[in-house]
């Protein structure tokens, strides 16, 4: 009787300390090759059972076990060179979540990268050309001169521009044609 007592009292013990560490929640390790939600209160052994029943007599249930995640990694080389590009980095999951525990952040991050434009697609242009003859010899006429794409699409400056020429009066000849001036009026009908 009284070494029944003693194993009754030595289990007791056990129990209040495997229960104790039960209390925590966590099965850190399940014992040989059990495995489960419930861990027995006297040993590491792990325990399976129906889903939505509670863990059999003599065990507890493991508590939750959230998402851990290692750092994040280097990120990327950007995918262009310039005009604006992507790059990634990314971590691992290094503790599945169970039993309940929080799910996984998110594992991969992308940015923008080398957003300045591409200098080969800065528009280049060609020097003016010259100035074109004015469109009239007096009373104000139009000069214009021009100038050509080279390389590029990006942010191009007019390729034209026009300025005012000859611009006096037309006093020489009364009733000259188109801004025409001299002295002299052409003899052919209808010209002047």
């Amino acid at each position: 009787m009284r070494a029944t007592a003693t194993i009754a009292v030595a289990v007791a013990l056990l129990a209040l300390a495997c229960g104790a560490a039960a209390d925590t929640k966590h099965c850190d390790e399940c014992w040989g090759k059990t495995s489960g939600p419930c861990r027995h209160n006297l040993d590491w052994s792990c325990h399976n059972y129906m889903s939505g029943t509670t863990c059999p007599p003599g065990t507890t249930e493991c508590g939750p076990i959230d998402c851990a995640v290692s750092e994040w990694g280097a990120w990327s080389k950007c995918d262009a060179d310039c005009g604006g590009g992507f790059q990634t980095r990314a971590r691992k999951v290094t503790t599945l979540p169970s039993h309940g525990g929080n799910k996984c952040p998110v594992l991969e991050e992308t940015r923008e990268c080398n957003t300045d434009k591409c200098v080969k697609d800065i528009c280049q242009v060609s020097e003016w050309s010259k100035w074109s003859k004015c469109s009239a010899s007096c009373g104000g006429g139009v000069q214009t001169r021009s100038r050509k794409v080279v390389s590029g699409f990006l942010h191009c400056p007019e390729l034209s521009e026009s300025q005012a020429c000859n611009e006096h009066s037309c006093k020489d000849c009364a009733g000259c044609r188109d801004k025409t001036s001299g002295p002299c009026m052409h003899d052919a009908a209808g010209d002047f």
